[in-house]
C-alpha cells in the first residue's frame, strides 16, 4: 500500500500509548534504566514509520512532562524519566508522524489505552485498527474502497511477530538471510528519541543531524528542564 502510494505522498501516521506506571521500575529511570516511554516506546514508532516510509527521520518536535512526580510507587528512582509526551516527527521523504504517549497512570491492574490511528494522505486513508476480517488491507483511495492483498510471508509475520524476528536473526547467523533491523536502524531510532527529549527542553524542533553529531545520552538531553 505504501509502496504504491495509494493514499498519496506526505502521509501522516498517528499512534497512542497510554498506560499505568510500568511494573519494571527501571523503565522509568532516566539515569540507570530504560529512559521512560520517550526512549522505550517511541523508538518502536520511529522505527515502524521509518520502515513504512522507507526514509530516515529528519527532525523531531516534542512537548513532555513528568506526571508521576510525587507518586510513591516510583519514589526509589532518583532521576525519573519523562513519562508523558506529544511527539511530531518529519521524515526525509516529507511524510510525518504523531504520537501521544503516557505511562503516568497509577497502577491498578494493567489498564491501558492505545493503538494505531488513521494513516492519512492527500488521496485517502487507512484505519489499521479496524482491519479485523483477515481478507487484506482496506484502503480508501481516490474515492474508492480498495482491498490490498497481504502476501503469505507478511501474513505469517503478523501472526507471530516475535517468532519472525527470531527466525530472521537465526538466518543472519547461519548466513542464509538478514536480520529485520540493523544496528544503524537502531541508532537512527535512538537518535529520534533523544531529539524528542531535547526538543522538549529547548522548545524547538531538533534535527536528527544534531544528535548524530553530538552523540548525547538521555541525561544530556534533559539538562535545563525545570
Amino acid at each position: 500500500m505504501m509502496d504504491r502510494r495509494l493514499i498519496g505522498n506526505n502521509v501522516i501516521m498517528s499512534f497512542m500509548d497510554i498506560r499505568e506506571n510500568r511494573p519494571k521500575l527501571a523503565m522509568h529511570d532516566v539515569q540507570f534504566g530504560n529512559g521512560g516511554p520517550m526512549a522505550d516506546m517511541a523508538c518502536h514508532y520511529f522505527d515502524l514509520m521509518r520502515w513504512y516510509y522507507n526514509s530516515d527521520p529528519k527532525s523531531v518536535s516534542a512537548l513532555w512532562r513528568n506526571n508521576s512526580n510525587g507518586n510513591p510507587y516510583l519514589s526509589s528512582i532518583e532521576m525519573k524519566a519523562p513519562d508523558t509526551c506529544i511527539i511530531t516527527v518529519e521524515y526525509e521523504s516529507g511524510d510525518m508522524g504523531n504520537m501521544i504517549i503516557s505511562w503516568a497512570m497509577p497502577r491498578h491492574g494493567e489498564r491501558s489505552l492505545g493503538g494505531h490511528g488513521a494513516i492519512t494522505g492527500p488521496l485517502g486513508f487507512v484505519l489499521p485498527d479496524e482491519q479485523q476480517d483477515g481478507n487484506g488491507l482496506k484502503v480508501f483511495s481516490c474515492g474508492n474502497d480498495i482491498t490490498v492483498d497481504i502476501d503469505q510471508a507478511d501474513e505469517q509475520n503478523c501472526v507471530n511477530a516475535e517468532l519472525a524476528v527470531y527466525d530472521s536473526l537465526i538466518s543472519e547467523i547461519e548466513g542464509t538471510g538478514r536480520v529485520q533491523a540493523s544496528i544503524d536502524e537502531g541508532i537512527m531510532s535512538l537518535a529520534a528519541s533523544l531529539a524528542a527529549v531535547k526538543s522538549g527542553v529547548l522548545g524547538r524542533s531538533v534535527a536528527i543531524k544534531e544528535i548524530l553529531e553530538s552523540r548525547p545520552v538521555m541525561m544530556d538531553c534533559m539538562k535545563g528542564k525545570a
